[in-house]
């Protein structure tokens, strides 16, 4: 059965996951069309077919109701279909009216005309379930009576995200979706501290796992990054969205210093080995600059003029995604007045 009981989540997770789903779609469109692929059952190519976010929004009782996800996805040969995607925390007997509302309002936003005919085309649609729970069937369905008495089945695929293990996330090319598995440790939480269980021993205990998920989930999107099969910019979402959940946990259920201290520290780990790669690109840059000159002098001034240059390349990003003016300083070793410069 459905739990028809509100939903007692503290309304600032409903905007939090929102917000973090929302940030992870901002990836490269190449990240998302395999992800479109696993869910919709697609054979999309990312080389030929382009992606673009639909902004839709209508009124419903004086409030004004965003879909989470809504895009138009074009083929090469002018294509075009329109997705829909919902993510739920947590089972509701709303979603399947909820769903169809959201349908009929994308579908009523881009009316078609046919031989004097309106057709309201609904858009394909999937609810991507982040929390475990055996009551939600494969697919959502409600009947829908229309006024000559005939029925139709309004039905929509829902997607649980708690089924699949991090290495199916990895094979199914599911890459940014990975952070989001991470909340799943948030209904057991919330459990304990609901039944006054959340003793010290507990807290650790599931601070560990959490560590050892997403110590995984960093190490196998970097050894992604590096392999070339998703770049710098959905790499660095998918860390900034892990990094916020894992703030987002700790701080309301855990409050332990140490586990945010070494999910800081893995990133940072992480951000070393890509120093390493600027260093070897600025190295060889160099040491080209310095062969060119034939003059072996000049190669070691270009080997050093190449380090500096990879270390500034890394220092942009860095202080682009707002992180501390020291720690960039210490992970670039560049002095603090130069980096104010690039800042400004």
């Amino acid at each position: 059965m459905y739990d028809s009981i509100p939903d007692p989540l503290d309304p600032k997770l409903r905007a939090k996951v929102d917000e973090i789903v929302k940030y992870l779609f901002s990836a490269p469109p190449r990240a998302i069309i395999p992800l479109l692929n696993t869910i919709f059952h697609l054979d999309l190519d990312p080389d030929i077919v382009s992606l673009r976010f639909v902004q839709n929004e209508f009124i419903e009782e004086f409030r004004v109701k965003v879909p989470d996800l809504v895009m138009s996805v074009t083929n090469s040969d002018q294509d075009e279909q329109t997705i829909h995607i919902e993510v739920q925390t947590r089972n509701s007997s709303e979603i399947h009216i909820r769903m169809f509302t959201y349908g009929y309002h994308i579908a009523n936003s881009m009316p078609e005309e046919k031989n004097g005919q309106i057709i309201l085309r609904f858009p394909k649609q999937v609810v991507v379930f982040i929390e475990e729970n055996t009551a939600i069937p494969d697919t959502l369905s409600l009947t829908l009576i229309l006024p000559d008495e005939s029925e139709a089945e309004y039905c929509i695929p829902a997607f649980k995200l708690w089924e699949y293990t991090p290495e199916e996330f990895i094979h199914e090319e599911l890459y940014i979706l990975l952070p989001l598995s991470i909340f799943r440790f948030r209904k057991k939480l919330e459990s304990l501290k609901r039944s006054g269980k959340l003793t010290l021993k507990e807290i650790e205990s599931m601070g560990e796992i959490m560590i050892q998920r997403m110590s995984f989930l960093v190490s196998e999107v970097n050894a992604l990054y590096l392999d070339g099969k998703i770049d710098e910019k959905t790499r660095d979402i998918i860390f900034s969205a892990t990094k916020e959940i894992s703030n987002y946990i700790n701080a309301k259920y855990l409050k332990r210093k140490p586990i945010q201290k070494k999910v800081t520290n893995m990133i940072k780990s992480v951000m070393e080995e890509v120093k390493k790669e600027g260093y070897k690109e600025g190295e060889k840059k160099g040491i080209e600059k310095g062969i060119e000159k034939g003059i072996e002098k000049g190669i070691e001034r270009g080997i050093e003029k190449g380090r500096k240059e990879g270390m500034l390349i890394i220092a942009k990003k860095l202080l682009a995604k707002g992180m501390d003016l020291d720690m960039v300083s210490e992970m670039t070793e560049l002095p603090k007045d130069l980096l104010l410069k690039i800042q400004s």
